[in-house]
């Protein structure tokens, strides 16, 4: 087997998920339609689940929130729940779409994560071609009788569109919001590699197609501490997470998270936390204060 991977670069690797969200997210319609010219203007007033539209052909408008939108073939339009909406087809060039319906308490989330609200109800996707093969997934398993509206197969294939969303959004970027994109590598690279002991600023500048000096300063001005500090912060707060929930040795919690030298890693501990790992997990072990 290759065991070639990124947390095989130490004997010991150890990550503690945060989690946002308590996870309820599924598809429960699902459709295509090659409207006709004289098809009525459809009303969604009574409809309780989060919709997206993708325009396959043709045009036509969405009124909403008092606004109405043009849209056009490989353009998406959303519809959140209840929301007095109204949608109809351009008679001269009638729209072809497809649709999900969706909901759970995290739709609102993933909505707004990717900039969809009653306010902004229109995505143009920079890449149509994957967002469409992308919608037409979560459609075609539906059509599987073997799996239903919230399998994992139908939940993963709409939390996939939804990714596919926020990446397309994110990736053609320009002018100042590329430094942004580009400043976000950066992070993604420390996250990944913060346990590897040879990590620096030079391989970190390397890596992700910076100078040094102008890294070190962009890299202040967005997140107030140096490219160094802050992989020191990060370091240790994997450490302090590590104290929290295992029960590995202070030696191996060290060397897990980027310290040849426990020393080393001890006398930053109490440099950053004025206390030392030891104390610390003393203070996890006592119990709880007796109320009175």
């Amino acid at each position: 087997m290759d065991t070639n991977y990124l947390f095989t670069k130490n004997n010991l690797y150890f990550s503690f998920a945060h989690h946002e969200l308590n996870f309820s997210f599924y598809p429960v319609i699902f459709g295509f339609e090659r409207c006709s010219p004289n098809k009525e203007t459809i009303s969604t007033q009574e409809k309780n689940y989060h919709v997206l539209h993708f325009i396959l052909e043709g045009s036509g408008t969405l009124h909403i929130e008092n606004k109405t939108y043009v849209v056009q073939k490989n353009q998406i339009f959303y519809i959140p729940p209840f929301s007095a909406a109204s949608y109809r087809q351009n008679k001269s060039n009638p729209w072809q779409y497809m649709w999900i319906e969706f909901t759970g308490e995290n739709s609102d989330y993933f909505c707004q994560h990717i900039g969809l609200t009653p306010l902004s109800p229109i995505f143009t996707p920079n890449d149509p071609q994957n967002i469409a093969n992308l919608f037409a997934v979560v459609i075609e398993i539906s059509m599987n009788k073997l799996y239903s509206e919230n399998s994992p197969k139908s939940v993963a294939a709409l939390l996939n569109l939804f990714i596919g969303l926020y990446e397309d959004k994110t990736s053609y970027l320009s002018g100042a919001n590329k430094q942004a994109v580009k400043l976000q590598n950066v992070m993604d690279y420390i996250h990944t590699n913060f346990c590897d002991s040879d990590l620096s600023l030079q391989s970190i500048a390397k890596h992700t197609y910076f100078n040094k000096t102008y890294l070190c300063r962009i890299f202040k001005q967005t997140y107030g501490v140096s490219p160094q500090q802050y992989l020191i912060n990060l370091r240790m707060q994997k450490a302090k997470e590590m104290m929290r929930h295992s029960s590995f040795s202070i030696a191996d919690i060290s060397l897990a998270v980027g310290y040849k030298s426990p020393y080393y890693f001890s006398k930053e501990f109490k440099r950053l936390f004025s206390i030392t790992p030891s104390q610390y997990l003393n203070t996890l072990k006592k119990p709880p204060c007796k109320q009175a």
